[in-house]
């Protein structure tokens, strides 16, 4: 995956949600309350995917106000890693408005962020959508190469600050967790984050529907390593490692508050191989 990919989907995903209510007001009137969405959608579904259907079809127009103003992120392959490895260790902390790192962002992973499971089969969820408005940010988990049950959005939420996103243990804490990582990270040393522009075709599509041509590329800065060339060549080994990471409540004074801090590991294994995070992460550290 490469990052101009990145605004190739947040525009395909623009395109189903306007197709999408494009449809509804077609048939319900542009003025159509949640009841008469609800009376659209239900002969369409079976009856345990009625409400989660009329809630996707609410998130759609949700999503599809957001979109156009988000700012595109495409997360590298190692740094997807990283974050997947230590958002199983992060401890819950309410959240504050200046954690989001944009108002609205669209962030696709080189990778699956974590899985969403329906009837015994996975999709891979690699991707997140959110908007933050009149103080609550709407936060969208999104499969953006869908597998057998892999739709756009795979949910909505929503959080105001002072919230403690993930820790109702709900079904969706498990998708909303990573992006929280995620954010987190891209505010510390760990994470190199620059604009890259996008290939000239891609950069072209953008324009024409007023979407902006820009994406963040963020990627894991290089860490310490403890293998030198002979020891490598030696021993033959075929990835690297990452070693010692763990989460510190730590204060910070450019923001006048504790908060949660990935504390540096280092990489084991010669530059240039691919980074295997396992899945046993050091717990957090007061």
């Amino acid at each position: 995956m490469r990052p101009t990919d990145a605004l190739a989907d947040r525009r395909i995903r623009l395109q189903e949600c306007d197709d999408f209510v494009t449809t509804s007001d077609a048939v319900l009137g542009p003025g159509h309350t949640v009841n008469d969405l609800s009376d659209f959608i239900a002969p369409h579904l079976p009856e345990d995917q009625q409400v989660p259907g009329v809630l996707g079809a609410i998130a759609y127009r949700l999503l599809r106000e957001s979109l156009p103003l988000a700012q595109v992120y495409f997360v590298s392959a190692d740094m997807t890693a990283v974050a997947r490895a230590a958002a199983r260790t992060m401890p819950d902390q309410p959240l504050r408005s200046d954690d989001i790192p944009e108002r609205s962002g669209f962030m696709v992973f080189d990778g699956p962020i974590t899985w969403n499971e329906v009837d015994g089969e996975r999709d891979a969820v690699n991707g997140a959508a959110w908007n933050m408005e009149d103080g609550t940010v709407y936060v969208w988990p999104l499969c953006i190469e869908p597998g057998p049950h892999g739709i756009v959005p795979l949910t909505q939420t929503h959080y105001r600050p002072g919230d403690i996103p993930g820790a109702d243990a709900g079904p969706s804490a498990h998708l909303i967790r990573p992006l929280l990582t995620a954010w987190t990270l891209m505010g510390q040393a760990l994470t190199v984050g620059a604009p890259e522009p996008a290939e000239r075709p891609e950069r072209r599509r953008s324009a024409r529907l007023n979407l902006p041509t820009d994406v963040v590329v963020l990627r894991l800065r290089r860490l310490s390593t403890s293998t030198d060339s002979e020891t490598a060549d030696a021993v033959g080994w075929t990835h690297r490692w990452m070693v010692g990471g763990h989460w510190r409540n730590q204060y910070l004074p450019s923001r006048k508050a504790h908060r949660l801090q990935w504390i540096s590991p280092y990489i084991k294994g010669p530059e240039g191989l691919p980074l295997v995070v396992k899945e046993h992460v050091t717990a957090w550290v007061r």
